[in-house]
């Protein structure tokens, strides 16, 4: 019989084996005119290196193309001691268009899939997948190929995934699909979604999961199998760019609730994260001060 999310986390030692598997790519923001380093997988791993202990291992399973975006990602991991395992494909990497309002929030627009499109784990690189001490793989509709082939196959530690459009796909049997392969699901969400998060409150009780909705502004929620968290969103004195304050809530929550398993405990220190993330341009630390690649000229 499979091992519950709890028994799974009770038998995680320390120098883990984190493995993010999923996209990276570059975010072009408009309108200024600049791009950014993104790609959820991507920004959870550069948050998870700073929010785990220093002894645990982080790792990025990811596919990227043979151009000047790859280059720059690649030489950005290795800066920040992240262990690589990318394929390199001829063609472009992906870029995700943002347009960013006077508020820090944003909106997404086109994303231009690049060599991500219809890729999948190769058979070399799943050995990675089943000696993870904890996985985090996001969904999304164009990385479903990517995400399908990961989630099929099994692995030892805890498995984690950011249902990352389901603000705009909110498709219970979606996310029931893959209950069976996965331990704590997060979940990017409005309070006026309060019927679609009901269902998945009501999900999380009766497959006994860990559930948690981020709700922006207005905080976290966490439902534990019958058990209900909330947790109040930090206060910013001006947001600048609210892109991946979700990718880094879930790196900030996942590095506390692995080894304490306090849930209102991670959650404070998810907060905490996204808070630190919004306040600056770019979804991931010295995005502006060593990252930026300036396209106006």
């Amino acid at each position: 019989m499979p091992l519950s999310g709890a028994k799974k986390r009770k038998q995680l030692l320390f120098d883990m084996k984190i493995v993010c598997a999923g996209d990276s790519s570059f975010d072009r923001y408009f309108p200024i005119n600049i791009d950014l380093p993104g790609g959820i997988s991507y920004n959870v791993a550069m948050h998870a290196k700073d929010a785990f202990p220093p002894q645990d291992n982080i790792q990025l399973l990811s596919v990227l193309g043979d151009d000047s975006i790859a280059r720059q990602l690649r030489s950005n991991l290795k800066a920040k001691g992240i262990q690589q395992h990318i394929e390199c494909l001829p063609g472009q990497s992906p870029v995700q268009h943002i347009h960013l309002k006077p508020s820090g929030e944003y909106k997404f627009g086109i994303y231009e899939t690049g060599v991500l499109k219809d890729y999948r784990v190769p058979v070399r690189s799943q050995d990675i997948i089943r000696s993870s001490d904890l996985l985090i793989i996001p969904w999304f509709e164009q990385i479903t190929p990517f995400f399908e082939s990961v989630m099929q196959i099994d692995s030892v530690g805890l498995r984690a995934v950011d249902f990352s459009d389901i603000s705009t796909n909110q498709d219970i049997d979606r996310i029931g699909k893959w209950i069976a392969r996965f331990d704590i699901g997060f979940f990017g969400l409005m309070p006026e979604d309060e019927v679609f998060i009901n269902k998945i409150a009501a999900l999380a009780k009766s497959c006994n999961k860990l559930m948690i909705v981020t709700l922006a502004a207005h905080g976290s929620l966490a439902f534990d199998g019958e058990r209900q968290y909330q947790c109040p969103a930090k206060k910013v004195s001006t947001v600048i760019d609210a892109t991946g304050a979700g990718d880094s809530f879930a790196a900030g929550f996942l590095a506390e609730y692995v080894y304490s398993g306090n849930i209102q405990k991670a959650m404070g220190c998810g907060t905490e994260l996204a808070a630190r993330t919004v306040a600056h341009l770019g979804a991931t630390p010295n995005s502006i001060a060593r990252q930026v690649l300036n396209r106006s000229g």
